[in-house]
């Protein structure tokens, strides 16, 4: 098991905005679900080509069959490219606040102090609930913030449950203990 504490060490994108005197709740990477869409289109430009390009099967030859083979390319770089995106966001909680690090080129980074959230609505869709991941939408008093909606959470009702405790009864959350399964990197 991970402990939130253990990634932040880990990972110099993170460790660079946790405050020196924030204890860190969790630490999650958005849900793996995000990818499967990249992945479908990408096999499935996979399947499209071996079956108009494949000698015997295919039905495209010559120059055509190039451009086809380049479009898988563009295909396969753009999921590339997700994964990368993927594997460099984060949903930090601390005690004080919760960070969205994300951005793979121009690192961005949200932030909500805790003091301003007031409420935080939580939902699955369908097929988030077989997947296992939700999503939050924070609301502060009156304002909008840089960090309103919260999308691909992994493991939302542990997650939902933690930042409950760290937000509305922060007294408590100091003394839970930090690591959670499954929070950490998955």
């Amino acid at each position: 098991m991970t402990t939130p504490d253990a990634i932040v060490r880990s990972h110099r994108n993170i460790r660079r905005y946790v405050l020196p005197g924030e204890r860190v709740v969790f630490t999650a990477r958005s849900h793996w679900g995000k990818l499967a869409e990249p992945v479908l289109t990408t096999f499935g430009g996979f399947l499209l080509l071996a079956l108009l390009v494949v000698p015997g099967a295919g039905m495209v030859v010559g120059e055509s069959a190039d451009w086809l083979w380049l479009l898988f390319l563009v295909l396969l770089g753009r999921l590339g490219w997700k994964v990368l995106d993927w594997r460099n966001e984060w949903f930090v909680a601390t005690d004080k606040r919760m960070l969205l690090l994300y951005g793979l080129v121009t690192h961005k980074v949200a932030m909500m102090p805790l003091v301003k959230i007031t409420d935080m609505r939580y939902s699955r869709s369908l097929v988030g609930r077989v997947l296992g991941y939700g999503e939050f939408l924070l609301e502060s008093a009156g304002q909008d913030q840089a960090m309103r909606r919260i999308n691909w959470v992994a493991h939302p009702d542990a997650t939902y449950r933690e930042l409950c405790a760290t937000i509305f009864t922060p007294g408590m959350a100091a003394a839970q203990p930090a690591g959670r399964p499954g929070f950490g990197g998955g």
